[in-house]
């Protein structure tokens, strides 16, 4: 029987980035602008991070080549993940759709909030991170690892663009529909 290997580095890095998304939202120094800030610096690698460490446990070394069937394996255990939360979240899902509105919105809404954001508002990751790994996958079946490589950095700069830096997008390419039509 071979040897677990064991990634501890990793682990440790994990461990310290799950405390920074709790510092994302707890916001613990909002009253200290420049504490505040400090700490945003850092805040902003544990997301990357932990889609770079998805994808190194997928990709891991010495595994060779990922299979059509390890990719639907592990795209499986992430989704039965993501649909046991899904059901324990969704009281809040059903409390939010307005049953004055017809049926047809109620039932975009769902499958919406289901298949792309995430049955609640924290679930988005493993939904996103589904997606990433297909996407990834596709991309380095079809193209070289430099062309993948490339696409995801595009894409990277590209999500905090319009997530991290927002506001100062906003105002570059203006708030109206130009800049309605990334957010879906």
């Amino acid at each position: 029987m071979e040897a677990k290997k064991e990634f501890t580095g990793i682990d440790l890095a994990k461990l310290i980035c799950a405390f920074l998304v709790v510092a994302i939202h707890a916001e613990p120094f909002r009253n200290y602008i420049w504490l505040d800030r400090g700490l945003g610096l850092f805040t902003r690698f544990p997301v990357p991070f932990f889609f770079t460490a998805a994808g190194f446990f997928l990709c891991l070394p010495g595994k060779g080549r990922i299979s059509f069937d390890r990719l639907l394996k592990y795209v499986k255990r992430i989704g039965i993940l993501y649909f046991l939360w899904a059901i324990v979240y969704s009281p809040v899902l059903i409390n939010r759709i307005s049953f004055t509105e017809n049926i047809g919105n109620a039932l975009i809404y769902i499958l919406r909030k289901v298949f792309w954001d995430g049955v609640n508002s924290h679930l988005w990751f493993l939904m996103a991170n589904i997606y990433a790994v297909l996407l990834t996958w596709l991309c380095y079946k079809k193209l070289s690892p430099k062309a993948t490589l490339g696409i995801s950095a595009v894409l990277l700069i590209f999500g905090t663009l319009f997530s991290t830096y927002s506001e100062i997008t906003k105002k570059i390419i203006g708030g109206g529909t130009g800049y309605s039509i990334f957010l879906m």
